[in-house]
This record gives C-alpha cells, sequence and structure tokens, in this order.
C-alpha cells in the first residue's frame, strides 16, 4: 500500500525494502547552528566616586535611573571650597597689584644709575622686588587654580552614560574621600557571554553572525 511505500517503519513491518529517495547532488554550503546559553552583560561597571570629603547635599539619581554622561549626578557641601576660592581670588588680586607696584618702581629708578643717582645695589634690589613679585603671582595663580578644582570636584558628574545599578549613599550622608556613591552599569554596548567547549572552536571565528534571543522578550 501507500504507506509501505512512503513509510519505513510501516516498509519494515511488511516486510518490505525500506524507501529511499533519491536527490541530485549539488554544490554547495553547509550550515552548522550551534545553540548555547549564556548571560548577557554591560560592557563594563563604574563606581562613581567623590574625590573629596563631605556631606551630600543633593543625591539626583535613583536605584534603576538612566543617567547621560555629562550629567551632575550629586553635590557635596561646597561652602568650605566656595570660601577658599574667594580667597584664592583675592590673593591673586593683590599679588597683581604688588608685581605692578614693583614693576613701576623699577622702571622709575632704572634710568637713575646711569646719572649717577642711584647705586647698583639699589638696582639690583629693585630687581629682586620684581622677581619676587613675579613668583607670588605665579603660586598666587597655582593656588586659585586648586581652588577652582577643590569647588569642582563638590559636583559629582556622569563618567559615561548608562544605569545605576547600586546605590551605596544617601543625601546628607558625610562621605569620605574616594567612597562609592553608587555604580553606573554601561550598557552601550552590551555584551554576551557564553560558554563555548573546546570541540566547537574550531566552527566559530570572529566577526560571524550570532542571533540571540531572550526568554524575558521571546522572538
Amino acid at each position: 500500500g501507500h504507506l509501505k511505500d512512503t513509510s519505513a517503519s510501516a516498509a519494515r513491518s511488511a516486510g518490505s525494502p525500506i524507501p529511499v529517495r533519491l536527490g541530485k547532488v549539488e554544490q554547495g554550503a553547509i550550515e552548522e547552528v550551534i545553540g548555547l546559553e549564556g548571560i548577557l552583560k554591560e560592557s563594563r561597571e563604574l563606581p562613581v566616586q567623590s574625590e573629596t570629603s563631605g556631606q551630600i547635599q543633593t543625591l539626583n539619581v535613583r536605584l534603576g535611573d538612566r543617567v547621560r554622561q555629562g550629567t551632575v549626578i550629586a553635590t557635596l557641601d561646597g561652602s568650605v571650597a566656595e570660601s577658599n576660592l574667594a580667597n584664592a581670588r583675592n590673593k591673586l588680586a593683590n599679588a597683581q597689584e604688588q608685581l605692578r607696584i614693583t614693576k613701576k618702581k623699577y622702571e622709575r629708578i632704572a634710568p637713575l644709575l646711569s646719572e649717577g643717582l642711584i647705586t647698583t645695589d639699589e638696582l639690583e634690589k629693585a630687581t629682586a622686588e620684581v622677581v619676587k613679585a613675579e613668583d607670588s603671582l605665579s603660586e598666587m595663580r597655582a593656588k586659585l587654580n586648586q581652588a577652582v578644582k577643590e569647588l569642582e570636584i563638590t559636583r559629582l558628574i556622569a563618567p559615561a552614560s548608562g544605569i545605576v545599578t547600586t546605590l551605596d549613599q544617601v543625601a546628607g550622608v558625610v562621605t569620605k574621600p574616594f567612597s562609592t556613591l553608587f555604580t553606573l552599569s554601561v550598557i552601550d554596548p552590551v555584551h554576551f557571554e557564553v560558554g563555548l567547549n573546546q570541540e566547537k572552536l574550531r566552527s566559530v571565528r570572529v566577526g560571524q553572525t550570532v542571533e540571540v534571543t531572550f526568554t524575558s522578550f521571546p522572538g
């Protein structure tokens, strides 16, 4: 009957020859599918830390929030840093004025040496005062730059775009230098990690396309 001619099991039961289907041999690529289970992971985790101590005034993120690179995500009490910055600016202004005065004095008395109205020692003293004022000005500029940096680090900036995956501090807490406030998981791009046994290593190569499906998001 028909089953005997088309079904191997039926032909075997009937004691008939097992039917064989013939086809034309053609050259082509053989596709091998390797099924594996893996874990989807962020490309990297960034602990966001404070560089200085201070009370956390604002914490602008919550667990699970997406943040963009460059966003201010927390601020520490900057009152001391602001006071130091104002003081550094005043000292810089004083140093600039002192340099102006010493230069003016030097320019006034320098021509007098050739007229014999001042001694060489007096001119050297005026020169030394200018050099000292210039050194003081350089020092005050360095201190101003340091004061600016100390104020800047009271504002914590997101180093990259990502998702807040841990939250270790709350507003009002006094944080210590280099303590972690929260962790930012960078998900652009994401990585898919799988375990591949040695037998399958020869079947894969860099640059191959991988199809990934998720049980949470079928299809």
